[in-house]
């Protein structure tokens, strides 16, 4: 049906990513997910994937947390340093706290024993391409808001900043030095460049961005 080739095209824009060196595992993990027309690529060994960087930005990452060559922890830390943020989800039959932890808190999505239970994987994979469907649509906002901030002139990008703190046109003019005639037209022209229809609207768009990025984006 009509929905079915919709959900079937959604998934083949999405990549499973296996890295395990049991190949039992991932023909298991490879014919389960192509079945659902995901797209999917196995590697046996850490060197294996990052030879294939950079990878999709639609995804995720199903990594062995014991490989033969890199360890699974190492090759997190790797994929991090690379500016990948796709979801990573370890498999592993021997999890010590030690590692787990160390995994978690450099961004790791979730840990899935082995031998791998069929609706486990199925429901965290899930949950890991949701999540990344939401980082990519953050990430996309972010690059709209840092385009529209790049067009302001240095004393739009000043007015900007002193708006999104909350200060009216009068105290702007005060601060700057200037008119408050000559706040308000580089108000509009800031407003329309930025597509907000207001104060509000504004500081949303700013907040994308959070301050310490749009503190040290350079200004025409």
């Amino acid at each position: 049906c009509l929905e079915d080739k919709k959900i079937n095209a959604e998934n083949e824009n999405r990549t499973i990513y296996i890295v395990d060196d049991h190949r039992q595992i991932c023909e298991f993990l490879e014919q389960l997910f192509t079945s659902l027309d995901y797209s999917v690529k196995v590697y046996h060994t850490a060197l294996d994937l990052l030879a294939d960087f950079p990878l999709s930005n639609f995804g995720c990452i199903l990594l062995d947390l014991r490989l033969p060559d890199i360890g699974g922890l190492q090759l997190q830390q790797e994929i991090v340093g690379l500016k990948c943020h796709l979801p990573i989800i370890f498999m592993t039959s021997h999890v010590d706290s030690q590692s787990a932890v160390k995994a978690m808190k450099a961004g790791a999505f979730d840990f899935v024993d082995k031998p791998v239970n069929l609706q486990e994987i199925l429901e965290i994979t899930q949950r890991a391409l949701r999540l990344c469907a939401r980082l990519n649509e953050e990430a996309k906002l972010h690059k709209f808001v840092l385009d529209k901030l790049a067009q302001l002139t240095a004393r739009e990008g000043e007015i900007c900043r002193l708006l999104a703190t909350g200060s009216v046109s009068k105290q702007i003019a005060h601060t700057l030095g200037i008119s408050q005639n000559t706040v308000e037209v580089h108000r509009n022209n800031i407003m329309k460049k930025l597509e907000a229809n207001s104060i509000v609207d504004l500081t949303r768009l700013l907040l994308v961005t959070e301050d310490q990025l749009f503190d040290e984006l350079k200004v025409n």
